[in-house]
């Protein structure tokens, strides 16, 4: 019997008996991997358009997407069987013809952690594909696998602590790698540590832990991982540190997604609300104006009874995602409020109902309002600080109004209003709006005026904006 098989965790390859298949280039192997990744699922043909070719107008992309499929589906036919099945709008993979790593992981992770640990690699690791939503999709999902390896790092680490302590680490030191800034993992290397008659080794792992959360995210380690490595400064004879309080965060602000409720009463549905904050946790991952927790990192202070502010404050975390989902049948309702932990008001609620089939559509819009708000947020803030850097000097100022007072044609007025602004700049350097106003100005002209003189204030611009 032929066995075929797709490994996707890692480096791609599609083999028939143990040879490798030419599939053909990187947006093949996406291709095939995306539809794999849908267990069976239809996906319709502009999703796949948008995927691998949203850069491109819409006829030009559909046209490119009939190419790849086309020499896809003649790569799959050397395998002996009919993998793609076409409909007019849509196309699926029939999973069930061959073997796919990434579908077996995600069984394994669930009953057979040993198996899931030997087959675990980054997912489509080295692949590059230079568009935005493919890059974007592939990120959420090399980081639901990641979360999924580290509940199996987590088991295995626990499981291997009595009998085969050095493969407990070993597990334990690649669930740190998944997620550096990740506690528990780092706390269950340390108990490994101890457990061995190592204590030097722990806390030489606790003080590279804060330093870690201190220069990343500006907090240091929770209540539970200070008093472990109390503890074993107390045993080595060491006092331990005074209390300190938080130290303020710096840099990007953080966000905590608490795990939602489960509004149901049916206890079976707690993986369907838990799986609800985990898809809001790995999209907002992807925004770059702020900081995002691990749920695992979230779950422990959960589970130990502490409120939701009291486990953000714990964290550091200026805003909190919490919420609650209740589905009944093919009901669906998700509440979802973002709270300012810091100033204890709400930013945002709202409550969604629908079906089942609504929850994508329900998380992507959490996602936005949530990552909207908090991006307003540090918007407003950044206003109230350049509004705080306004000249002493009155000179400066005459000098800022005279170059912002209407109107201001393209050529000569624009010329001239910067020579103002340079003035009013060599008065007072620090003065942000006239440092503002100088580079719109400049922009401006770069972008509607004579052709002769666009280079030279283009070089302007960056210089005064850097």
């Amino acid at each position: 019997m032929v066995e075929l098989r797709l490994n996707i965790l890692g480096d791609f390859a599609l083999l028939r008996d143990g040879r490798k298949l030419a599939v053909g280039g990187a947006k093949q192997k996406a291709l095939l991997a995306y539809l794999a990744l849908q267990e069976g699922r239809p996906v319709a043909r502009e999703v796949l358009a948008d995927l691998l070719w949203g850069d491109r107008f819409e006829q030009q992309a559909r046209q490119s997407l009939r190419q790849a499929l086309f020499r896809l589906n003649r790569s799959l036919e050397t395998a002996g069987a009919n993998f793609l099945e076409f409909r007019e709008d849509t196309v699926a993979l029939a999973v069930e013809k061959f073997s796919v790593d990434a579908l077996n992981f995600k069984i394994w992770a669930a009953n057979n952690p040993a198996q899931a640990e030997a087959v675990y690699h980054p997912l489509l690791d080295g692949l590059s594909v230079p568009n935005a939503v493919f890059e974007e999709w592939l990120a959420g999902e090399r980081a639901r696998f990641a979360e999924l390896a580290g509940g199996v790092y987590d088991r295995l680490s626990t499981a291997r602590l009595a009998n085969e302590p050095a493969a407990a680490l070993t597990a334990a030191e690649a669930w740190i790698a998944l997620d550096p800034l990740d506690e528990a993992a780092h706390r269950r290397a340390m108990e490994i540590e101890i457990s061995q008659g190592e204590p030097a080794a722990a806390l030489k792992r606790y003080k590279t832990l804060s330093e870690l959360l201190d220069r990343e995210l500006g907090i240091r380690p929770s209540s539970e991982t200070r008093v472990l490595a109390d503890a074993v400064r107390v045993g080595e004879g060491e006092a331990p540190p005074p209390p300190q309080g938080d130290k303020p965060r710096q840099g990007l602000p953080v966000v905590v997604v608490l795990p939602f409720e489960n509004l149901s009463g049916d206890r079976e549905q707690d993986y369907f609300a838990i799986g609800v904050s985990d898809e809001i946790i790995s999209a907002l991952s992807l925004h770059s104006e702020f900081v995002m927790l691990s749920r695992n990192m979230v779950s422990e202070l959960v589970g130990g009874g502490l409120s939701a502010f009291a486990v953000a404050r714990e964290l550091g975390a200026r805003y909190t995602v919490q919420g609650g989902v209740r589905r009944a049948g093919q009901a669906l309702r998700v509440l979802a409020q973002l709270i300012d932990t810091e100033e204890d008001r709400q930013l945002w609620a709202h409550r969604f109902e629908g079906t089942s089939e609504d929850v994508f559509d329900f998380q992507d819009e959490i996602v936005n309002h949530v990552a909207g708000a908090i991006s307003r947020k540090i918007a407003i803030g950044e206003l109230e600080r350049l509004k705080s850097r306004r000249t002493a000097s009155l000179d400066a100022y005459d000098l800022y109004l005279r170059a912002s007072a209407p109107p201001l044609p393209i050529t000569s007025n624009i010329i001239e209003s910067i020579a103002l602004l340079d003035q009013a700049l060599a008065i007072d350097p620090d003065f942000v709006p006239a440092i503002i106003q100088g580079g719109l100005c400049r922009i401006n002209f770069v972008r509607f005026g004579p052709l002769n003189m666009r280079d030279n204030f283009l070089a302007e611009t960056q210089g005064l904006l850097s």
